[in-house]
């Protein structure tokens, strides 16, 4: 099984990989450049995948009530209609026609890679069971037994997402800094790299969809959430120990 994670990324997205056995990062402008390869077969993706028209996804609701104090950190999805739209007006009035509400200007700035995910999906539907949607938010707080206390934009909260990686056998760390010889931050932040890891820990060890039921949208695509088994259950204390 060859396992890629996924992370947007302000040069295009951030592809977490094994490479004659090291981790690393490779940046691409375009999803389909590493989507296409048929030799990536389980692919977790920080990108939403199912689009339903006329109702919300429940993954979004599952999400926040495992993630306490970082909850924020998952944002409403809009209806398909309104990832397609050409301006910000017109997408919030397609999704108050099919939702009843409008979407955030952060959900209308992810629109251009949502729709270009969809498309993808919709093109190759071998692409339905290999590529899975997954949150980093979420595979932190189940790896470090509760969600993470710092916010990964913070060098505290980068600290701590990268001692979790470490011990789950990925030296998120010298990634980093090798990183570094190749991409400027300004292309590429240290928590994309974090996120594009953790995903890539997610694909390569497997997982279970965090709805039993997921929503199907138009097009047959389900919307789900892929995160570790041990996610599903309940958190314990905060001085639960997670093991990888």
């Amino acid at each position: 099984m060859h396992a890629v994670g996924v992370d947007g990324c302000r040069a295009g997205w951030a592809f977490a990989l094994e490479v004659s056995g090291n981790v690393q990062i490779q940046v691409f402008e375009r999803l389909e450049q590493v989507l296409d390869r048929p030799d990536l077969n389980r692919i977790a993706i920080d990108m939403p995948i199912g689009l339903p028209e006329g109702k919300d996804r429940v993954v979004e609701s599952l999400a926040r009530a495992r993630l306490g104090s970082r909850k924020a950190s998952v944002f409403n999805v809009p209806a398909r209609s309104a990832v397609y739209a050409k301006s910000f007006e017109e997408a919030c009035a397609l999704n108050v026609a099919a939702k009843g509400k409008k979407i955030s200007l952060q959900s209308w700035y992810l629109c251009p890679k949502i729709k270009e995910l969809d498309a993808l999906i919709r093109r190759d539907e071998t692409l339905k069971s290999r590529v899975f949607e997954a949150h980093p938010e979420l595979i932190f707080a189940a790896l470090n037994g509760s969600p993470m206390a710092d916010s990964k934009k913070r060098e505290v909260g980068q600290l701590q997402r990268i001692n979790v990686l470490k011990k789950c056998g990925i030296p998120a760390d010298r990634v980093v800094e090798a990183v570094y010889q190749n991409y400027r931050k300004s292309d590429l932040q240290v928590d994309d790299v974090l996120d594009a890891l953790v995903l890539f820990w997610v694909a390569k060890t497997g997982g279970q969809p965090i709805a039993a039921d997921a929503v199907i949208d138009e097009f047959g695509i389900p919307a789900n959430l892929l995160v570790p088994e041990r996610s599903i259950m309940e958190y314990g204390s905060s001085d639960d120990q997670a093991g990888c």
